[in-house]
């Protein structure tokens, strides 16, 4: 199955760090992994695509509703990292219609999420922009929140994920009001904006009493912080346009 035809809650608690011992293991980890440093997606063509990250600076970014980057986020090693607890990361760039790839790993508890369409009218990215979540599923995790899912929207079907320190590869296909999220090349959730069915969804969640969520035909790109540690590596983005 491919991604659509192309051409070429609301905020939850931040929770505090665990203790260091997941930044010991991963990196160790990661490092297990090294030879295979390029992307998975090496192989691809770069045409058309903007690379927002890929494993050395990140001039592409900049803190939410600021000018300058919040300093818990940095490159190590050539991944994108969280070290502490200091807010989101967004896009200099609004993007509209687009086909967005992340690379990302996490460990047990690690939780983060892959915002779009946001926009700086409210306190923070979600309140209006859709959440794609990170999430290193519990075997009990409820499907609106597991990895893939629209956050508290809608369900993701739920696919293995690789072992911490293996990259998961996330795909966000935005297309005027079709949606579609993938994981590890598996469709697992898929959505129309505005559609009825949203609507009865939207009106039973939290998001009801929102101004701005999911107004916006645009916006920018965020990594949230959800204060567990989490690791990016390429994140890239490519627009799209209707057959």
């Amino acid at each position: 199955m491919k991604p659509l035809a192309i051409v070429h809650r609301i905020r939850r608690p931040i929770c505090r760090f665990r203790v260091c011992s997941a930044w010991l293991i991963l990196p160790l980890l990661l490092a297990s992994v090294v030879g295979a440093t390029a992307s998975a997606f090496a192989q691809e063509s770069d045409e058309n695509w903007k690379y927002l990250f890929r494993g050395t600076d990140l001039e592409s970014w900049r803190g939410y509703r600021s000018a300058g980057r919040p300093s818990g986020w940095v490159v190590e090693n050539g991944n994108l990292t969280l070290k502490q607890s200091t807010g989101d990361l967004v896009s200099v760039e609004i993007f509209q219609d687009f086909e967005l790839v992340v690379e990302w790993t996490t460990l047990e508890g690690g939780n983060s999420g892959i915002i779009y369409r946001a926009t700086e009218e409210d306190k923070s990215a979600n309140l209006s922009g859709l959440e794609y979540q990170i999430l290193r599923n519990p075997a009990a995790a409820d499907p609106l929140t597991i990895a893939g899912a629209l956050y508290g929207l809608y369900p993701a079907r739920r696919v293995e994920l690789r072992s911490p320190g293996q990259w998961n590869e996330s795909r966000v296909v935005v297309l005027d009001r079709q949606v579609e999220h993938w994981l590890n090349g598996v469709k697992v959730c898929e959505f129309e904006i505005g559609s009825v069915d949203w609507q009865k969804r939207v009106e039973r969640s939290g998001y009801a009493e929102l101004p701005y969520f999911a107004k916006s035909n645009g916006g920018h790109i965020v990594l949230q912080d959800r204060g567990t540690p989490v690791w990016y590596r390429t994140i890239r983005v490519r627009p799209l346009v209707a057959e």
